[in-house]
């Protein structure tokens, strides 16, 4: 607090001179004016004892002015000699005469004990009296007292209205303070714009101290926007004006580079002159800069002295600094306790650093007693305010559990934001987190990144780690170069790790030149560092003598040391010393003590050694589940040789059970470490595919190199592949020759084998009786496979006279021998009766134990047995699991059975993707009905990628092979043209030849081959045969169309009794469309008595089971009351199924629902929807509805153009509509000369004159229809409408017109076809260049509803360039299904193309967004809402004579709504593209469309399918609701970021709009194509460039769950129970 003085006075001489002569004349007023002008040289020199001598001529006189004056310069010594004494005197004079000034001074008198004593309450008091007197500068006084509570209790409010009125008296001091209170909201509200307003004013009235909080605010962006060189500039003012607030600012701008040029001797000496200035901060910089030697030479002497002066004046970063000093002995002597006083007082300061420090203190005892819990404390207060090194040391407590509970997730989040903070051992730990999965999910890219970021920090551990990792492969390339070198420099920190990871390098060669002597050197350094490995390093040289002198006596020390520190790898060695007296006594007790301290440790040597203890009983009691749980972990380990026992283990169950996949994988680790036996038994499992795939090169060449080492196992198993052509050429000569090594070396699987040369003629003269008798010899030896073959002879009477009793016999005698096949070929004997009295029980049984043997056919017929209830209790799951082993095994027939269970969840959760990988294991077997499943399955994209071509190939092999299901299938390939050229005549042979067959399919599509005539002549008396062969085989389809054949007497005398009992099996059989059929016959009385409650049941079922008539038909129960009370709520509901369901008829009696309000809110627009999709879907009725609705303005505007058009579709085949129309002189015909006037409807030429065409000479000319009066109505309505052009109005198709029609896929509400429009008008072919269409069939939609057409005109009056326009609407002519008729679209939709395209430039995603969001700008303006946005709805579409260029148009508006309405049937689309808050109460807005748009701006800027891993299910949804959103990928723009961001915002008011988003879109195109360098435009460019430096894609492959679905549908039931109350919110 200072006080000051205005001197403010006008420049002129005139007034000197007047003042000069009023004064000399006595007049005290002027004096004081006159002592002013010569103080500050006005109207005259400066002259200061002049100035003096007239204040004091003025002050005699009583003028309070003078008194002030006079007293500041005896204050100051300005033009007299300094006497505070006298100042304080005259000061009094002038306050007690009432001069504001003058008690403002005098106030600072008794405040800073200027010539009186310290007085802080009369300091208030004149404050005071001088700020109610007016004084700016005793108002701010005022204010710092209230602030302080100096002489008056605390209060802030009242301070910050005193420095107001001194503000605003323009006070440099008052605005200063208060912008301090704006910033910081003292005794009033934060504002930091109004702070930083103050700040400038105080600052430009020349305050030094408003110059520094003015750069303070610049520097940190307070109320204004960051500007680093402003800040610097204000410092600076500051600073000249000797401020050492802003001179420590200053040298902190100089020394750090921030506004201007690094400079540290400029920032030395404005820290310097800070710190001389009393600043305490200043001073603690400036002690940095003599302990560091910034800008100045090193001093730690003058370090330690400027530390303790800021220490001593309560800066609490100079008593850490302080502190620092006496710990390390800076400056000074080493003093613990005072080191810890310290950090202390720093730490209660505040200090996150002293913080820091004082935990390390408290946590190793420096300087006090040590304390955990309170060095927890400390850490903890100085992590949370974000000092790196403390965010580190809390980690490490919580990873340690050091004076708090272990908790390795907050020790993760710890280091994590130690890491991110800068801090190399934070970066480090971080690094080892993610290494070892420690409180996070394990990534090795990760612990990588982070350990050379704690490397290039200069962290020995980080530098070891990171070696470790170039060494490893850990996270990166291997490089052995890199390891070495940063072993090097972690080595040469001297850390113990890093000298011991360096021997390691020298000794064996890694990265460097292998150097023993230097190997020896590192690991002493190691080892005497206390580094257990190393010492363990140390004993192996001196065992081994590896670049030192062998001694095994200091090997055996070492090695002690090393054990004793807990290294398990020196344990080990220590237990082998024991084992073997090396260096030491032998005593095999200690050695297994060391070898399971060693193996406790993890170390896979001493873990191979302790089982090897306990298989052995040595130093211990023999134990073989203990031996196989510790080879378990030395073979995880690596270790070769617990590699080959825990092959032996698992496959000779030796303490576990029997794993064949197992016994691969340790196997082959063994053949590869060059074990023969293990060689063998590779050799086996590749050439079974047990535990692995099936390979049979590899299996011979593993034989090879077992029989060439003299195995005789390894020469029967290559007499086999030279036998077989296994894996090299056939060659039977050297097949008999290793058979005949083998049985002569006593292997009696090969005199089993040589038997069977004999029996075959397999490289020798084929001689039943020597095959017999070696079987014989075979079998007399007990040689359960020459029993299980001896029995084969007897069965077959092969060299010997054929006996089933013997055979039975010699099969028993090799099943009780254990023998699984013989086990196998026992339990066929009972369960045919072969031999013996059959008897399924001892069948199964047999069966039981040869599974248990780990015969593959013995476990698939177990399989059977618990599938079919054979011998014991049916079992699905157990099923499952045999025909597991048996497809595990190798055998076809299991793997086609495991097949089935995996795609039928039989026995096992449904798994597609395993079914298809074990059918297509069988196919490769050779089994038939393995080949037909995987065509199947290549067919519908099971589990697989859906491959036409692949599909049929298989069904021709298994057809081929005679299988009728294959045959079937193949004959459906045929009539389909599915993945070969349409065949209609080769379909009617392969059905031919699956019915012949017998198979029940076959039957039925023969049937319909000879129903409807293709590749044969129709004949329906044999349709009518074959149906009635495929129903009496019991094919629900065969019984539902023999049905049909009765009902109608198509082949046979009508008779509607056979027909409704065919209907009832049918129904009974589960087939959907039977049951509805069957309701037909109880609701008319068809073939029964009419029976309108069983109607009602069997339309319920059918309903139930998803068939779209059956849903339409129960609402027609609901809503008559057939069967059942009427419901109109029911009504509503069971339409709405059937209209979701693509059913027409249904679409239009929903339309109706929502047009009268029935079982529903009445809802216009709704109605106006569905008669729409009814219409479109060419459903007469609907399109009359909707032909109402564009009259009567019902639901959407009105059009009495699209009215006409669409009465005209309903009315094809009749007048009513027309003549409605023109009787009604409906303007459409007089005002659209262009479309309609004088154009004749029968053959479209302008030849029309009253009502008359020229050229059809016609008085009534026939008019189109689609005999569906809705459908017309709709049709015409489009036609009418005057802003329509040609290519704009919808027609009504005839579906002869439509040429090569062929199936595409199936969508939400139907299935889509091409097709060729053979008559399109040449207006709508000059427009598209093309007659290709595309039609959606509408399932079920024989009478489509006005509903539906009422919702499909929301294209129409949505039509624009950017959204797919609907052509017209046709019917089949077979099924009478309606069919949407629109553009085809050649390109797809965007998810077709970005699997097409995987590397798109920004720019062209950008234009795809922005035609896409052109759009969606349409149907936002028109008021609607789409609901329904994902890119299977976005449709790619060529640029006009450029097919280069592509744009999206918008398409599926079958969804659309207004944006007032809601969604009474729930959430509906494709999960991940749901806003959150349509899954609480289902509130669609045009904003839930926009977090479509941001979910879609991820896809293309990813390629990928959102949450493609995960469930679409309720679990996601809550995590949506939540705030989760897709990971987005490195690299992409941050422009694009943060508007993606705000789309898919949880608050649907924080997102944009179309027109807005647009607007961005607009923005982004113009920088890039116009090459303009904006930030956004050079984000997008340089994201291109990085994406072709590194060869990215815009996908990667990426695993898809099995329930994440990409097409639209209604979410599950389940999500009804939503309830947002029950979800955690972030």
């Amino acid at each position: 607090m200072g006080n000051k003085y205005s001197r403010t006075i006008n420049n002129e001489e005139k007034k000197f001179h007047r003042y000069l002569k009023s004064a000399e004349k006595g007049n005290h007023v002027k004096q004081y004016h006159l002592g002013r002008c010569y103080g500050n040289g006005i109207g005259t020199t400066k002259d200061e004892e002049k100035a003096f001598q007239w204040y004091l001529k003025s002050a005699e006189g009583g003028n309070s002015r003078g008194q002030c004056c006079l007293g500041y310069c005896y204050q100051n010594g300005i033009g007299t000699t300094k006497d505070e004494e006298k100042a304080f005197q005259w000061y009094v004079k002038s306050a007690e005469g009432g001069n504001s000034m003058g008690q403002c001074d005098l106030g600072c008198c008794y405040y800073n004990e200027i010539g009186t004593t310290k007085d802080d309450e009369k300091a208030f008091q004149w404050f005071l009296k001088s700020a109610k007197g007016g004084d700016s500068s005793g108002q701010y006084n005022l204010g710092f007292c209230y602030e302080k509570g100096i002489g008056t209790t605390k209060d802030e409010e009242k301070a910050f209205q005193w420095y107001l009125k001194s503000a605003e008296g323009k006070d440099s001091y008052g605005q200063n303070n208060l912008g301090h209170c704006y910033e910081k909201g003292i005794g009033t509200t934060k504002d930091e714009e109004k702070a930083f307003q103050w700040y400038l004013k105080s600052a430009e009235g020349k305050d030094s101290y408003g110059q520094n909080n003015l750069g303070n605010c610049y520097k940190k962006g307070i109320g204004t926007k960051k500007d680093d060189e402003k800040a610097f500039q204000w410092y600076l003012k500051s600073a000249e004006g000797k401020n050492s607030y802003g001179q420590n600012n200053l040298g902190h701008c100089y020394e750090k580079g921030i506004g201007t040029t690094k400079d540290k001797e400029k920032a030395f000496q404005w820290y310097l002159k800070s710190a001389e200035g009393g600043n305490h901060n200043g001073q603690n910089n400036l002690g940095h800069c003599y302990e560091k030697g910034i800008g100045t030479t090193k001093d730690e002497e003058k370090a330690f002295q400027w530390y303790l002066k800021s220490a001593e004046g309560g800066d609490s970063r100079g008593q850490n600094n302080l502190g620092h000093c006496y710990g390390k002995g800076i400056g000074t002597t080493k003093d613990e306790e005072k080191t810890f006083q310290w950090f202390l007082k720093s730490a209660e300061g505040g200090e996150s650093s002293g913080q820091y420090n004082l935990g390390f203190c408290y946590e190793k005892g420096i300087g006090t007693t040590k304390d955990e819990e309170k060095a927890f404390q400390w850490y903890l207060k100085s992590a949370e305010g974000k000092d790196s090194y403390g965010q580190n040391n809390l980690g490490h407590c919580y990873e340690k559990g050091i004076g708090t509970t272990k908790d390795e997730e907050k020790a993760f989040q710890w280091y994590l934001k130690s890491a991110e903070g800068g801090e190399s051992s934070g970066q480090y730990n971080l690094g080892f987190c993610y290494e070892k999965g420690i409180g996070t999910t394990k990534d090795e890219e990760k612990a990588f990144q982070w350990y050379l970021k704690s490397a290039e920090g200069k962290d020995s551990y980080g530098q070891n780690n990171l070696g470790h990792c170039y060494e490893k492969e850990i996270g990166t390339t291997k490089d052995d170069e890199k390891a070495f070198q940063w072993y090097l420099k972690s080595a040469e920190g001297k850390n113990s790790y890093g000298q011991n990871n360096l021997g390691h390098c020298y000794e064996k060669g890694i990265g460097t030149t292998k150097y023993k002597e230097k190997a020896f050197q590192w690991f002493l350094k190691s080892a005497e560092g206390g580094n257990h490995k190393g010492q363990n390093n140390l004993g192996h040289c001196y065992e081994k003598g590896i670049g030192t002198t062998k001694d095994k006596e200091k090997a055996f020390q070492w090695y002690l040391k090393s054990a004793e520190g807990k290294d398990s790898y020196g344990q080990n060695n220590l237990g082998h010393c024991y084992e073997h007296g090396i260096g030491t006594t032998k005593d095999e007790e200690k050695a297994f003590q060391w070898y399971l301290k060693s193996a406790e440790g993890r170390d896979s040597s001493g873990q191979y050694n302790l089982g090897y203890c306990y298989q052995k009983g040595l130093g211990t009691t023999k134990d073989e589940g203990k031996a196989f749980q510790w080879y378990v972990k030395s073979a995880e380990g690596g270790n070769s040789m617990g590699q080959c026992n825990l092959g032996c283990c698992y496959y000779y169950e030796i303490g576990t059970t029997k794993d064949n996949e197992k016994a691969f994988q340790w196997s082959l680790k063994s053949a590869e470490g060059g074990s023969h036996e293990g060689q063998n038994n590779l050799g086996n499992f590749y050439r079974n595919g047990i535990g692995t795939t099936k390979d049979e090169e590899k299996a011979f060449q593993w034989y090879l190199k077992s029989a060439e080492g003299g195995e005789i196992s390894g020469q029967y198993n290559l007499g086999n592949c030279y036998e077989e052509g296994i894996g090299t050429t056939k060659d039977e000569e050297k097949a008999f020759q290793w058979y005949l090594k083998s049985a002569e070396g006593g292997e009696i699987r090969g005199q089993y084998n040589l038997g069977n040369c004999y029996e075959e003629g397999i490289g020798t003269t084929k001689d039943e009786e020597k095959a017999f008798q070696w079987y014989l010899k075979s079998a007399e030896g007990k040689n359960s496979y020459g029993q299980n073959n001896l029995g084969h002879c007897y069965g077959k009477g092969i060299g010997t006279t054929k006996d089933k009793e013997k055979a039975f016999q010699w099969y028993l005698k090799s099943a009780e021998g254990e023998n699984s096949r013989g086990q196998y070929s026992l339990g066929y004997c009972y369960e045919k009766g072969i031999g013996t009295t059959k008897d399924e029980e001892k069948a199964f049984q047999w069966y039981l134990k040869s599974a248990e043997g780990r015969d593959s056919w013995g476990q698939n017929n177990l399989g059977h047995c618990y599938e079919k209830g054979i011998g014991t209790t049916k079992d699905e799951e157990k099923a499952f699991q045999w025909y597991l082993k048996s497809a595990e095994g190798g055998n076809s027939r299991g793997q086609c059975n495991l097949g089935v269970c995996y795609q039928h969840g039989d026995g096992v959760v449904k798994d597609k993707e395993k079914a298809f990988q074990w059918y297509l294991k069988s196919a490769d077997g050779g089994s038939h009905n393995g080949q037909n499943n995987l065509g199947h399955c290549y067919e519908k994209g099971i589990g697989t990628t859906k491959d036409e071509e692949k599909a049929f190939q298989w069904y021709l092999k298994s057809a081929e092979g005679k299988n009728s299901y294959g045959q079937n299938n193949l004959g459906h390939c045929y009539e389909k043209g599915i993945g070969t050229t349409k065949d209609e005549e080769k379909a009617f042979q392969w059905y031919l030849k699956s019915a012949e067959g017998k198979n029940s399919y076959g039957q039925n599509n023969l049937g319909h081959c000879y129903e409807k005539g293709i590749g044969t002549i129709k004949d329906e008396e044999k349709a009518f045969q074959w149906y009635l062969k495929s129903a009496e085989g019991g094919n629900s389809r065969g019984q539902c169309n023999l049905g049909v054949c009765y009902q109608h007497g198509d082949g046979v005398v009508k008779d509607k009794e056979k027909a409704f009992q065919w209907y009832l099996k049918s129904a009974d059989g589960g087939s959907h469309n039977g049951q509805n059929n069957l309701g037909h016959c109880y609701e008319k009385g068809i073939g029964t008595t009419k029976d309108e409650e069983k109607a009602f049941q069997w339309y319920l079922k059918s309903a139930e089971g998803k068939n779209s008539y059956g849903q339409n038909n129960l609402g027609h129960c609901y809503e008559k009351g057939i069967g059942t009370t009427k419901d109109e709520e029911k009504v509503f509901q069971w339409y709405l199924k059937s209209a979701e369901g693509g059913n027409h008829n249904g679409q239009n009696n929903l339309g109706h629902c929502y047009e009268k309000g029935i079982g529903t809110t009445k809802d216009e627009e709704k109605a106006f929807q569905w008669y729409l999709k009814s219409a479109e879907g060419g459903d007469s009725s609907g399109q009359y509805n909707l032909g109402y609705c564009y009259e009567k303005g019902i639901g959407t505007t009105k059009g009495e153009e699209k009215a006409f058009q669409w009465y005209l579709k309903s009315a094809e085949g009749g007048q009513s509509s027309i003549e409605y129309f023109y009787r009604n002189e409906i303007s459409h015909v007089k005002k659209n000369k262009h479309k309609l006037e004088n154009k004749c409807i029968n053959c479209e030429n302008l030849n029309q004159l009253n009502n008359t065409c020229s050229d059809c000479k016609l008085i009534e000319i026939p008019k189109w229809t689609s005999g569906n009066y809705e459908v017309d109505k709709i049709i015409q309505m489009t036609q009418s409408d005057e802003n329509a052009k040609q290519w704009e109005i919808w027609r009504w198709i005839d579906y002869s017109k439509l040429k090569n029609v062929k199936y595409l896929a199936e969508g939400g509400f139907g299935s889509v076809w091409k097709a060729e429009w053979i008559d399109m008008p040449e207006e709508i072919f000059e427009f598209y260049k093309s007659n290709q269409v595309a039609l959606k069939k509408l399932k079920n939609s024989q009478e489509i509803s006005p509903e539906f057409l009422k919702e499909l005109t929301a294209n129409f009056q949505c039509r624009d360039k950017y959204v797919l326009p609907i052509l017209g609407i046709t019917q089949d002519s077979m099924t009478k299904e309606y069919a949407i008729v629109s553009r085809y679209m050649k390109n797809g939709n965007l998810r077709d193309f970005l699997d097409q395209n995987k590397s798109l430039p920004w720019i062209e995603r950008i234009w795809l967004l922005n035609s896409f969001i052109r759009g969606l700008k349409v149907i936002h303006s028109k008021g609607f809402v789409h609901r329904d946005l994902h890119p299977g709805n976005l449709m790619i579409t060529e640029v006009y004579n450029n097919s280069k260029y592509k744009f999206i148009r918008l398409g599926d508006l079958g969804l659309y709504r207004l944006a007032n309405q809601t969604s009474s049937s729930g959430a509906y689309g494709v999960l991940p593209y749901i806003a959150p808050e349509v899954f609480n109460k289902y509130q669609y807005t045009q904003a839930s469309d926009i977090y479509s748009v941001g979910i879609i701006m991820w896809v293309i800027s990813t390629g990928k399918k959102p949450f493609a891993i995960r469930a679409y299910d309720l679990e996601l949804a809550s995590d949506i609701f939540n705030g989760h959103r897709p990971k987005i990928n490195r690299g992409t723009p941050q422009c694009y970021i943060e508007l993606m961001e705000k789309c898919w915002n949880k608050d649907p008011s924080e997102r944009p709009s179309a027109e807005t988003i647009y607007d961005i879109y607009g923005k982004w195109i113009e920088g890039l194509m116009y090459d303009k360098k904006t930030e956004d435009s050079l984000m997008f460019l340089n994201a291109d460039q990085k994406m072709h430096d590194e060869n990215e894609d815009l996908s990667s492959a990426e695993t898809t769950h099995l329930e994440a679905n990409f097409i639209s549908k209604l979410l599950p039931s389940d999500f009804n129970n939503f309830n947002i109350n029950n979800l955690k919110y972030p």
